[in-house]
């Protein structure tokens, strides 16, 4: 009797060790987080880019058309989106950094999709200044005289600093 219980419980161990190395064998791995961000982040950057080319493109329109004022004003958020993918630029070269350090990885991520907004309002603003409607003649300024001079100081330079009293301090402590 005693050597058929052993014989037992030695097959019971047996089984339940193999049931949990099959189950583990059938348990995926845990996904790793970085690759996760690092999709996110490549998106993000891809998205940047392709913004900054959208704008070029609406750009080279409005200069087609001979446009100057619009052309001038995409000029001005195509500049601010150049430098946004500037930023993201150098984000990304920094990225694999946050693979040891999943603070600098999350951070590095929301500056990403950060830049992402701003690139997608760059983008926003560029069209609408390629949609602008003209109203009337172009504003032109006229400056007919001569600008007033500077008024006269009236402390001559001495050379020296002005003198000021501080105030007295808070706490001596």
């Amino acid at each position: 009797m005693r050597g058929s219980w052993s014989r037992r419980l030695g097959a019971v161990a047996l089984g339940g060790l193999v049931l949990v190395a099959v189950a583990r064998a059938q348990t995926p791995p845990p996904p790793d987080p970085f690759a996760g961000k690092t999709a996110i982040a490549t998106g993000a950057y891809g998205t940047i880019q392709a913004r900054v080319q959208d704008i070029e493109s609406v750009r080279a329109d409005a200069a087609a058309h001979g446009q100057a004022v619009r052309v001038s004003c995409i000029d001005e958020k195509l500049k601010r989106a150049r430098a946004n993918a500037g930023t993201a630029k150098v984000i990304m070269d920094g990225w694999a950094l946050g693979q040891g350090s999943v603070e600098y990885a999350q951070r590095s991520l929301d500056r990403l999709l950060l830049l992402q907004v701003y690139a997608l309002v760059y983008s926003e603003e560029a069209r609408a200044c390629a949609e602008a409607k003209q109203i009337g003649d172009s504003l032109e300024v006229k400056v007919d005289r001569k600008l007033p001079d500077a008024p006269p100081d009236d402390h001559p330079d001495t050379g020296r600093l002005p003198h000021f009293e501080r105030p007295p301090l808070a706490s001596p402590f």
